[in-house]
């Protein structure tokens, strides 16, 4: 893998969101379905090999402010993060 070849170790962060219809239980639980099944997506498109952080924030990180139907729409989402990190030095060497 390209990070780890270049000493920094990489993790994919999975957020899925809500809309403000319905209960926040609900919401949460269905941001987190969203994103389990992008990150089942990734997994099987080759990204197998890499550590995934998955979570499911219902209504609490909105994307944007819902005043129209479009708002409620883009809230429901999936935004996928990469992050790099420096990786502990027996990963960057390769051990």
């Amino acid at each position: 893998m390209v990070a780890a070849s270049v000493g920094r170790s990489v993790r994919v962060e999975v957020t899925g969101r809500g809309d403000s219809t319905g209960t926040e239980e609900a919401n949460r639980t269905i941001s987190r379905l969203r994103a389990e099944r992008v990150t089942r997506a990734l997994a099987s498109g080759g990204a197998a090999g890499l550590r995934f952080t998955i979570r499911g924030v219902g209504t609490s990180q909105p994307l944007r402010r819902e005043v129209t139907e479009k708002d409620r729409e883009l809230n429901r989402s999936v935004t996928v993060s990469v992050i790099f990190a420096e990786a502990p030095a027996a990963e960057a060497l390769g051990r």
